[in-house]
């Protein structure tokens, strides 16, 4: 081929999917992060942070304010609904998604306790902390619209 051939110009790139909203998955069990973290990216949510210790979640909701949290109740460090209720005292405005095993003859008090102390939608994970993707989505679909209204509220704020 001589100096001037011509390339093969490269399709363009499709657009990229428009990112729906950010979460922040706390939780210290790698089989929940395997079951979320997929459904999550199909879904088109940006995922600004994994945390394994409940000593980084304030900091990190304060730095980054995702649209909504999903937070396990098994944390290293902290029980998860005492970790809800000081989300929800420090950001009242937190959507929050909570995660937990009930199985337990303390499940109903414990649902009581996260819903009490602000979650928006309770997801329920097995022994091993495996979610199915059909039971992330439905939650996903209702907690995307409480993050939807939480993101309008801080805009009116804003002006």
């Amino acid at each position: 081929m001589g100096l001037f051939s011509r390339k093969k110009k490269e399709p363009p790139a499709p657009p990229a999917q428009t990112v729906k909203a950010s979460v922040l998955v706390c939780t210290n069990n790698r089989n929940t992060v395997e079951a979320l973290v997929p459904v999550l990216e199909q879904e088109h949510l940006a995922i600004k942070g994994i945390l394994w210790e409940s000593a980084e979640i304030l900091e990190r909701y304060q730095a980054i304010r995702p649209d909504f949290v999903m937070l396990d109740n098994d944390l290293n460090g902290q029980d998860g609904l005492e970790m809800l209720r000081e989300l929800r005292e420090a950001h009242p405005g937190a959507v929050v998604v909570f995660l937990g095993t009930f199985f337990e003859s303390s499940a109903q008090a414990m649902v009581a306790r996260a819903i009490t102390y602000g979650a928006k939608q309770i997801l329920a994970k097995n022994k091993e902390g495996k979610i199915p993707a059909e039971n992330i989505r439905g939650c996903l679909d209702k907690v995307m619209d409480a993050a939807a209204e939480k993101k309008a509220s801080e805009l009116q704020g804003d002006s």
